[in-house]
């Protein structure tokens, strides 16, 4: 049982290193990076970003919350009914719904990203036209949008989680 604990918290916690760490990254550094440069750049780099960013995030996610869920259903004393019923339990649960709620606005961020490749793509070579602009604009203010709110929610679900061990 001891070693299933512990391969099932390396599988929890890894990917979700790597999930809070691509998320944090991508807010913070790489799409103010990205809009400092221009749209020229981004339009070179985006396309090669987009999809091999996503499928790192979303795979890294769903592991850590599926680990995270199995290591409530398997610890020694802890399971589902303590969920919300007790200090470890609402830390637990809030941490969950963070998770959660981060994996679902970093596939609607993703679908903003798409949209722009898409858009720019359909431009290719000459600048986008004033709708086009309005769009793209639209578009990258509700991703960045997105990705700050998944790099906090990531964050803090963090920040629950490991104080829960304490509780």
């Amino acid at each position: 049982m001891q070693s299933e604990l512990i391969l099932l918290r390396i599988l929890h916690i890894l990917p979700g290193a790597i999930w809070v760490g691509t998320a944090v990254f991508l807010a913070v550094i790489l799409e103010p990076a990205l809009r400092k440069a221009g749209p020229d750049v981004a339009r070179g780099i985006g396309p090669h970003l987009v999809d091999r960013v996503f499928a790192l995030a979303v795979s890294s996610a769903l592991i850590t919350i599926l680990m995270g869920l199995a290591l409530v259903q398997r610890t020694p004393g802890r399971d589902f009914g303590q969920l919300f019923s007790n200090d470890w339990g609402w830390l637990m649960g809030v941490g969950l719904i963070s998770s959660v709620i981060a994996l679902v606005l970093g596939v609607t961020s993703n679908r903003a990203l798409k949209q722009i490749v898409a858009i720019s793509k359909s431009l290719l070579p000459g600048p986008p036209g004033t709708e086009e602009a309005e769009k793209i604009a639209q578009l990258q203010k509700r991703s960045r949008i997105l990705g700050r709110a998944v790099a906090l929610l990531v964050l803090l679900a963090v920040a629950l989680m490991a104080s829960a061990r304490l509780a």
